[in-house]
């Protein structure tokens, strides 16, 4: 899937975070294998914390960061590695812990096939749970002071590996985050390493072609290595051209003005035209004409030597001396930088920020040392869940199915709504009775259609009977994907041999599937929104859809034995949250959405008429989103639908030839009935709510 890593915060209480802290591994199976979401229980912390930015060579921005490289998003992350891939302690354990198996076990294939990584290569990996696309194992030296020039040289090339591979033509990667590699337990001088991973960067990126790499991100979690890295920064590349701010904001983000007792200082980027800075010194020059002035203008860079940090700083210091000396003179300070200098504003915002906060006594945020205070406020922070995901909707899914698991910790009772619950026989269900405690009361309830299982009992041991129930009916939905999927494999012919059922499985999804979000600029979004709203359906998202397997198996259900196309029609059908992944990778199935009566026979239900839609929903479902698929499907010939029908009827008594669709009106058809989930080909899913007033009577 092409759409990049979404994630969300879920606050929860203390005691929640216990319950279901103690069963981690468990939640994070079923969130993986129903909505192909990551879970992580954090300590709910501020955003990474910036201290210098610099553009470079080619719009590269070269940062330096103080955060967790186990929660901090980028493309890539760089791990500190053995020549054998074994995470057993530092950084490396750090992120297998947070990433999960995956990563010892492709690392483990990794030396199977490849041997062991020499210093100063690199090997690659997934990433896991990680919130990043990829994990670059490289490989630094182990500190030898007597081998001094041999270890900068390789820890020299691990860096330059690093980058190669982020920046190669054939990469989608525009971020990468490099830690002091060989700082830890190698030994390796922390000043000293700074010094060569920052030389070797800025020669790396003075010496290479663009590509899509946009930013490379030193990270580190010590506050001593930070500090050493950017000083290397400022001594290898020059001052910063950006600064850190308590939410890590951009500098266009900062505010331009500031107040300090009865100053008002301003930075002011004017057009850049004789006229505007003409004006600007006229200011300056009433100044002195005018006893009280409400306001004086000073440029930035009227000294061609000085350079501009320098400027900045002597030229705030006398402002702000003058605002001491003269509490009750009010006046408005501003500074005028041309348009095009961005590099002068920054640097200006910064000391501005700088020498404010020293003047009140409070903890710069634009300096390193302002990092422990950080970490005391967020020992104090309410405990989050983090969830991971490569869609909104399998996110908003998976955040609403873990809300009514946590919902049980706060109160006694709990309801699973499910259709696999129909396919739950004897056998299963006396398994859930061999895992429920007598404390605990189940009931089933069947209505319009949907199935229910309502909980009561003690919270602790409600919680593992609703997850073991929730396992149960996960394994009934893999048996219909595994047989969907083998139904997908049988209709797929690539240019050799047929596809089989394990080659299938071996296939990632992102090598079939595309899901990109549409633009709502787009005439594409504009037409559909406009279509959903005539329905009384206000358009949140829309999700453009290829599966290449699924278009395949589409096109044969098109075709007739005489070679002719089949009728289709463009139709939709609202699926719940918790079944859109299914659909997007093995297509339509009766059990995601059944209708609450059918009428027109036991198959998969499609509307042209979106009104039937809103009309289908409960009042109460009103305010819930709505999740539609806009998709292709084959009618070919159809006749009326009955009840009893589990297949289409055959074609004038001939048992050979059958109806490929059924109705519910043969001269106006509005609801469709296919037999068949690969004869409609999901196209787009709209995220989507009511338009309640609509319903409002007058």
């Amino acid at each position: 899937m092409v759409m990049d890593e979404v994630n969300l915060m879920v606050p929860i209480s203390k005691d929640v975070y216990e319950a279901l802290k103690r069963r981690d591994n468990f939640l994070n199976y079923l969130v993986f294998e129903k909505f192909a979401c990551m879970l992580a229980f954090r300590k709910a912390t501020k955003s990474a914390v910036e201290v210098y930015r610099k553009k470079v060579r080619l719009g590269i921005d070269i940062c330096v960061y103080k955060d967790d490289l186990t929660r901090h998003k980028v493309d890539a992350v760089v791990n500190a590695a053995n020549e054998n891939l074994e995470h057993g302690g530092g950084l490396a354990l750090a992120l297998v812990k947070t990433g999960g198996p995956e990563i010892t076990e492709q690392s483990e294939i990794f030396i199977q096939k490849n041997g062991k990584v020499k210093v100063g290569n690199i090997a690659v990996t997934g990433a896991g749970r990680l919130p990043c696309k990829e994990i670059i194992h490289a490989v630094g030296p182990k500190w030898n002071p007597w081998e001094k020039e041999k270890c900068c040289h390789q820890l020299q090339e691990a860096i330059c590996n690093v980058l190669r591979y982020v920046s190669a033509p054939e990469k989608a990667l525009q971020s990468v985050a490099i830690p002091a590699v060989s700082s830890g337990i190698y030994a390796f001088p922390v000043d000293l390493c700074s010094q060569v991973i920052v030389m070797a960067v800025r020669s790396f990126v003075e010496a290479s072609p663009p590509s899509r790499l946009r930013e490379i991100r030193l990270v580190n979690i010590e506050e001593s290595t930070v500090a050493e890295i950017k000083k290397a920064c400022e001594k290898f590349l020059g001052d910063t051209s950006s600064l850190e701010d308590r939410e890590s904001a951009s500098p266009s983000q900062l505010p331009a003005h500031f107040v300090y007792g009865s100053i008002r200082l301003r930075i002011v980027q004017l057009p850049e035209n004789l006229t505007e800075l003409k004006n600007a010194v006229k200011r300056c020059l009433g100044y002195f004409q005018d006893p009280s002035p409400p306001s004086v203008s000073f440029p930035v860079n009227w000294s061609p030597v000085l350079p501009v940090d320098v400027v900045a700083e002597t030229m705030i210091e006398a402002v702000l001396s003058f605002a001491r000396e003269h509490p009750t003179k009010k006046r408005e300070v501003q500074f005028v930088i041309c348009s095009d200098d961005v590099h002068a504003r920054e640097v200006v915002l910064r000391k501005c920020y700088s020498a404010i906060y020293k003047l009140e006594n409070r903890s710069d945020p634009l300096s390193t040392e302002s990092g422990s205070q950080i970490a005391k406020e967020t020992a104090s922070c309410e405990p989050v869940i983090e969830l991971r995901g490569s869609t909104p909707t399998a996110l908003e899914a998976a955040e609403s199915w873990l809300q009514n698991i946590i919902q049980i910790q706060e109160g006694h009772h709990a309801v699973i709504e499910n259709n696999y619950i129909f396919c739950l026989g004897k056998e299963e269900f006396a398994d859930l009775s061999l895992k429920q405690p007598s404390s605990v009361c189940v009931s089933e309830e069947v209505r319009d259609g949907q199935a229910k299982l309502k909980f009561q009992g003690p919270p602790d041991v409600l919680i593992d009977v609703v997850l073991a129930t929730e396992e149960l009916l996960l394994c009934m939905q893999e048996k219909t994907i595994a047989e969907q999927k083998k139904l997908l494999c049988s209709m797929y012919q690539p240019e050799a041999d047929e596809l089989s059922e394990g080659d299938f499985d071996m296939i990632s999804t992102a090598d079939y599937i595309r899901i990109s979000p549409v633009e709502c600029d787009l005439q594409e979004f504009k037409c559909r929104q406009k279509e959903f709203e005539k329905a009384g359906l206000r358009v949140l998202r829309i999700e453009r859809i290829h599966n290449e397997f699924l278009s395949a198996a589409f096109q044969k259900m098109t075709k007739e034995v005489d070679g002719s196309s089949k009728l289709t029609y463009r139709l939709y059908q609202d699926v719940p949250a918790e079944f859109c992944s299914s659909v997007c990778q093995v297509g339509f199935h009766r059990m995601y959405s059944p209708p609450k009566e059918q009428k027109y026979g036991a198959g998969i239900y499609f509307t042209k008429n979106l009104r039937y839609l809103t009309n289908s929903k409960a009042t109460w479902e009103m305010d819930s989103k709505m999740y539609v698929f806009e998709a292709d499907v084959v009618i070919g010939t159809y006749t009326t639908g009955k009840p009893y029908c589990i297949m289409p009827p055959a074609m004038d008594r001939n048992a050979f030839t059958f109806y490929d669709s059924l109705v519910d009106n043969v001269y106006y058809p509005e609801i469709f009935v296919i037999f068949n989930g690969f004869a409609a080909l999901p196209r787009y899913l709209l995220t989507c709510i009511p338009v309640t007033e609509r319903y409002v009577a007058p």
